[in-house]
């Protein structure tokens, strides 16, 4: 999603949740070999977030309900360090530093959050928590280096001393947040499964409203897809 002159432009592509390596995926900039067993359990497979650090880069694997980590790697890889467990669905650089973001959600387990990565005294890199959120899917670096963050509860902005601003809060559900941009006059859009949130701001408030292809006449959760919507054909006269 990229926004120019007031214009916002989607990837008319739809993800499929089954074949999540397809989202927001960065090739690693080295090759790693991990066993095949096992390896998303311990963290090391799943979709990839990678970030330059000056000393190599920092790795995000995410699998989802099967494991995730997030490790730093040196520019060969023959030197690493394991810096957590989360789900980090995004990795960027900061006024504050390298930001990873957290959400999943699975079953009864959900978790939320940004992780500030950061050097210690003796220059290892470690990881601590930065922010709370509700959850993570998306997110949208500002002008003045705030970030939006959205998921399927909503979107929130965090700002770069760690405070967390609620801006809208929804139940999207099924609609699977993948992308949020803002334009200029502070228009949020967050692309969603077969269509687009667009919040406007109204006052002290945002109006939603929801952008589909002209031939969807409306979407409906699919039965046999948990977590994907579809276009169907209008219901009743």
């Amino acid at each position: 999603m990229t926004v120019a002159d007031g214009r916002v432009r989607f990837d008319r592509h739809t993800p499929n949740p089954r074949e999540p390596d397809r989202i927001h995926a960065d090739p690693l900039p080295f090759k790693l070999d991990v066993p095949a067993k096992g390896s998303a359990a311990a963290g090391l497979a799943g979709r990839t977030q990678v970030l330059a650090v000056p000393d190599g880069c920092l790795v995000a694997f995410n699998a989802g309900e099967f494991g995730a980590g997030v490790r730093w790697f040196s520019s060969d890889a023959e030197h690493r360090k394991h810096l957590g467990s989360e789900h980090v669905v995004r990795l960027i650089d900061t006024a504050a530093g390298p930001l990873g973001f957290v959400g999943f959600s699975h079953l009864s387990a959900s978790e939320g959050g940004v992780l500030r990565f950061t050097r210690d005294a003796n220059r290892r890199w470690v990881s601590k928590v930065f922010a709370n959120l509700k959850s993570a899917s998306a997110v949208w670096k500002e002008s003045d280096g705030s970030v939006l963050v959205a998921s399927s509860e909503g979107v929130e902005r965090v700002r770069m001393d760690g405070q967390v601003e609620p801006l809208y809060s929804a139940d999207w559900g099924l609609a699977s947040p993948q992308t949020i941009a803002a334009s200029p006059d502070g228009t949020i859009y967050v692309g969603m499964q077969r269509a687009i949130a667009r919040l406007t701001p109204t006052g002290h408030t945002l109006r939603e409203e929801w952008l589909v292809d002209a031939n969807c006449a409306h979407l409906h959760a699919s039965i046999d897809r948990v977590a994907e919507c579809e276009c169907g054909a209008a219901s009743g006269p």
